[in-house]
């Protein structure tokens, strides 16, 4: 007896899609499980940054040759640090829009200001090249990204990183040409940890 073998029947439309829709799926949620899994904070690799993660999204930023990224390490743990480190940035005038108390990050990026921040000139924290009319960094809008993170620096807790990620761009007032990258001098970063270190010498002593 001759057996016939049948072809296996071929699987309908609606049933191809639910297996892609479940396929793609999958590797969606994958996707977001790496992602969600990239650790929140700054990377830098020597004075340059390399890469800034917070909230699930991840900024890049140009690298330095002057330095953009600072790293302090100061003898205390992360969080002896951290509560100080709001009123600091008020202190500056730079707002805050990143909070991540887990990761001990917090700033802000891409922010505008235009000739002072607090009560300096622009040109203090930045260096944007110049033009007829003076420094661009105090002549020019300025779109400014300050970051700092306190982290401990080993698994002893007695000593910590500050952190701390600054970056801009300069436009002329009433020009439509491209933008123009600014490098950090490097004093708002030193301003930033002379402070955070007051002020939590401040609190060790019960002052405010």
């Amino acid at each position: 007896m001759i057996r016939h073998l049948r072809a296996p029947r071929p699987a309908s439309s609606s049933a191809l899609v639910a297996s892609l829709a479940l396929a793609l799926g999958a590797a969606a949620c994958a996707s977001s499980n790496r992602a969600q899994s990239q650790p929140s904070g700054i990377v830098a690799e020597g004075n340059s940054v390399a890469e800034l993660n917070t909230a699930g999204a991840s900024f890049n930023f140009r690298k330095s040759a002057s330095g953009s990224v600072q790293v302090d390490t100061v003898q205390t743990a992360a969080a002896n640090l951290w509560p100080h480190l709001a009123g600091v940035y008020e202190e500056l005038s730079i707002p805050v829009e990143i909070r991540n108390p887990e990761a001990g990050l917090l700033g802000v990026t891409n922010f505008q200001v235009t000739r002072k921040l607090g009560d300096h000139r622009l040109s203090l924290y930045l260096r944007c090249g110049s033009s007829i009319t003076g420094s661009l960094a105090d002549n020019s809008q300025i779109m400014m990204t300050v970051v700092t993170q306190v982290r401990d620096a080993d698994l002893s807790g007695l000593t910590s990183q500050v952190v701390t990620l600054v970056d801009g761009t300069a436009r002329q007032h009433g020009l439509s040409s491209s933008s123009t990258d600014c490098d950090s001098t490097g004093r708002l970063e030193q301003e930033i940890l002379n402070r955070l270190q007051i002020a939590m010498m401040k609190g060790r002593g019960g002052g405010g």
